[in-house]
């Protein structure tokens, strides 16, 4: 059912707030309310809330993201993110940004380096596996290759569809190197088609200007490669390729190390951070004084003295909280809040789709949880068939595990073919076995019954 609402103000030393929005949000029973549409024009008093820390805060936020994202992943350690986490909450968050600045700059710039090494050694590695593929491709056509010095080899791939692209390189090559180079192709697989162009170093910078200009995807070898034999190519590919995977298992071992110094600590200042962050976005609702601020919201009646009581435990008389009184008018734009019990929260979903009920209105997810499996029954009608979508609504909870609103759709099917199956079983047991008759003896003929 919808729970009767409570509107209060929170009232505080400024040096307090970020303290005091820390522990609303721990115990997660206020629905905060815009208190700057209250401020009138010209209010020299009470002002609008002006959190110039946000924009720090958000910077630093995406610098420890970056980090964090850029070490591998290891075991959370409970006990030491516990440890972190109580020392962290005791700082203001002045202090917790100083923290993290401190963190980044220890980290940022090496594992920025040790991820850009890592990044060009990988696109280097896949470069020699293509070099190596269209080597061994073209290979067999070494043999027709002229040994000629002062003349450059470069090799172009074109898609089959396009090979008569191959006719207007040539006419090209005739012009630019006045027929000063040999042209020879092989396919590499069934859509591509590579091909060796040998021409004269001198005219190196216009032909490689006309093969970019038809947008021919050029295969450019590195300069060691140049003037060699493939086979030799290869023996120098393989080596280099061993030499790249040895680098980077290098730098992988150094981002484990810094991941073991300072993931646990790393993942704490993240999820404290985003939380600040995210709480940064309310700070535009309160209102301040000079000395003080003002907090407006909705708490639900039940959990209005929880809500006191971790106020007082923290900042004692400091921080106060006023009960409002509210007009019957004004109380339609109190929050909804639900409470009903667990067999009944997963109908709420239904209820929220078509639209939440208003502070006054009823809350008909009780009916809808006693009625819907009712109706489940009257249309699915065969046991069997209840407990098929019973372990179809199992599975998709299992598999899908993250998605929430297929959580609560498959628990109410889980509810309704539970209710469903179980009903059914008590029914047919209280029917008993059927007794089987035997049909009533006919008469031979019509006429023998007189």
């Amino acid at each position: 059912m919808l729970q009767k609402m409570k509107k209060i103000q929170v009232i505080g030393p400024k040096n307090d707030l970020q303290s005091v929005v820390d522990v609303l949000y721990q115990t997660g029973t206020v629905h905060l309310e815009d208190v700057s549409k209250t401020i009138l024009p010209g209010d020299t008093i009470l002002r609008k809330m002006d959190f110039s820390k946000a924009g720090d805060l958000t910077n630093i936020l995406m610098k420890i993201g970056g980090i964090f994202l850029s070490l591998p992943k290891i075991p959370d350690d409970p006990q030491k993110q516990a440890q972190i986490t109580d020392e962290l909450q005791k700082k203001s968050q002045a202090g917790l940004i100083e923290r993290a600045n401190h963190v980044a700059m220890a980290l940022e710039s090496t594992t920025k380096d040790l991820a850009e090494q890592k990044t060009t050694m990988e696109y280097n590695l896949n470069a020699l596996d293509r070099y190596e593929k269209i080597i061994q491709k073209i290979q067999p056509l070494e043999s027709q290759l002229p040994i000629l010095k002062g003349f450059e080899i470069t090799v172009v791939l074109i898609q089959r569809e396009f090979r008569e692209v191959l006719e207007l390189v040539r006419n090209a090559l005739v012009e630019i190197t006045r027929n000063q180079f040999e042209l020879i192709s092989a396919d590499v697989d069934e859509t591509t088609i590579a091909t060796v162009i040998i021409f004269n170093k001198k005219y190196s910078e216009q032909v490689h200007s006309f093969i970019f200009s038809q947008n021919v995807n050029e295969v450019r070898m590195p300069q060691e490669y140049l003037g060699k034999p493939f086979n030799e190519i290869l023996q120098l590919i393989t080596e280099k390729r061993k030499k790249t995977i040895d680098d980077m298992a290098a730098i992988d071992g150094k981002l484990e190390n810094l991941s073991k110094e300072w993931y646990q600590e790393l993942a704490v200042l993240k999820k404290m951070l985003e939380d600040r962050d995210e709480e940064a976005g309310v700070f535009g609702k309160f209102g301040q004084t000079e000395y003080t601020f003002l907090i407006e919201g909705w708490v639900p009646k039940k959990y209005l003295k929880r809500t006191k009581e971790a106020l007082n435990k923290t900042f004692g008389n400091r921080v106060i909280v006023l009960d409002v009184e509210v007009s019957p008018e004004k109380m339609d734009d109190a929050p909804s809040f639900y409470d009903n019990p667990a067999i009944v929260k997963p109908f709420e979903f239904l209820i929220n789709v078509i639209g939440m009920p208003k502070y006054r209105e009823v809350d008909p997810s009780p009916l809808i949880a006693i009625f819907f499996p009712f109706f489940f029954g009257l249309m699915v009608g065969d046991i069997a068939y209840g407990a098929i979508i019973l372990a179809f609504a199992l599975i998709m909870k299992k598999i899908y595990n993250t998605e929430i609103w297929l959580q609560h759709l498959m628990d109410i099917l889980i509810i309704a073919a539970l209710a469903f199956v179980i009903l059914k079983v008590i029914r047919s047991l209280r029917q008993g076995p059927a007794v089987a008759r035997s049909p009533a003896p006919q008469p031979a003929c019509a006429g023998a019954a007189r």
